[in-house]
């Protein structure tokens, strides 16, 4: 049979097909500097190792300006055991403040005083959400009745740099009906009803309340189907969007063939299927996406 271009695939309530991501490794020695906006100068030591007893010339605003194994301490760059956990022994972790391998000495943010965090396993000075301009709300824009998905928030400066250890305060703000979601950790579950959703996610202030910087996601939820019945889920593997308007062959039973369209949720709703699904074909094609066909 004809092959798919693997973008296109099919998710049915009766057939799940699952896979792992394989996570990028954390590469020892990453910079951990904190971004600095606007463009970094050009270093203007003969050596930037030099760069640790030099002049003015010689001074370092981040870790890039330092050669391999040095970071930028006090506006000069000094000699480091590690820039990231990885780098030390086990159960020890890189200070960021020291730039050395020591015992944690925290691993929540629970254990620090008031306007610190937990980073690296030491207290230290808390991220200001003030810095925050935006934030970005990553996960599945798929829920079903009685699964659970986790949503997770990014924020970012004015410049673009990753500003982190925010928290955030989740709510659903449309189709409350479809889906409700943990204020305190983004964890969506699915409700027994077919609908559309919209999370929320407002970055909290200092004093821990939900502020203004604010990022929303939108998905849909899918209830349990009766048994004899069948969906089929046309989703775009790129950008985990539903596909509308796709043509789905269902064949069961005596080589019995049914045929239906998804809707723009991305669904195709087969009621009263007799016997035992045999195959499910997904025909779509158009001039943005270019698909064939998958079964």
């Amino acid at each position: 049979m004809k092959a798919v271009k693997s973008w296109l695939w099919v998710i049915c309530a009766c057939l799940v097909m699952t896979g792992c991501s394989e996570d990028e490794p954390t590469t020892p020695g990453v910079d951990v500097c904190p971004a600095v906006e606007g463009e970094q100068p050009e270093p203007t030591c003969s050596s930037r190792v030099d760069s640790k007893t030099g002049g003015e010339d010689c001074r370092c605003e981040c870790d890039t300006q330092c050669a391999a194994g040095y970071v930028c301490q006090r506006h000069f760059c000094l000699p480091a055991d590690c820039e990231v956990d990885d780098d030390c022994a086990d159960g020890l972790v890189c200070n960021p403040g020291t730039n050395s391998c020591s015992a944690p000495v925290c691993v929540s943010n629970d254990q620090c005083g008031a306007g610190q965090a937990c980073i690296g396993g030491t207290c230290a000075g808390a991220p200001d959400p003030g810095n925050v301009a935006r934030c970005e709300i990553i996960g599945s824009s798929i829920s079903r009745q009685g699964e659970a998905i986790e949503l997770s928030a990014t924020s970012y400066s004015s410049g673009g740099a990753v500003v982190s250890q925010m928290s955030y305060s989740w709510t659903v703000t449309a189709g409350n009906t479809s889906a409700v979601i943990d204020e305190a950790t983004g964890v969506l579950s699915g409700e027994a009803v077919d609908g559309s959703w919209t999370v929320s996610a407002a970055v909290r202030d200092a004093s821990g309340q939900a502020g203004s910087v604010t990022c929303t996601h939108e998905g849909a939820n899918f209830a349990e189907v009766a048994n004899t019945s069948f969906r089929v889920l046309v989703m775009d593997q790129r950008t985990g969007q539903p596909v509308t308007g796709a043509k789905v062959v269902l064949n069961s039973g005596e080589d019995a063939q049914s045929v239906s369209e998804t809707l723009p949720s991305g669904q195709a709703l087969f009621g009263d299927v007799s016997g035992t699904v045999n195959w499910v074909s997904v025909f779509y094609d158009s001039a943005e996406l270019s698909a064939d066909y998958v079964t």
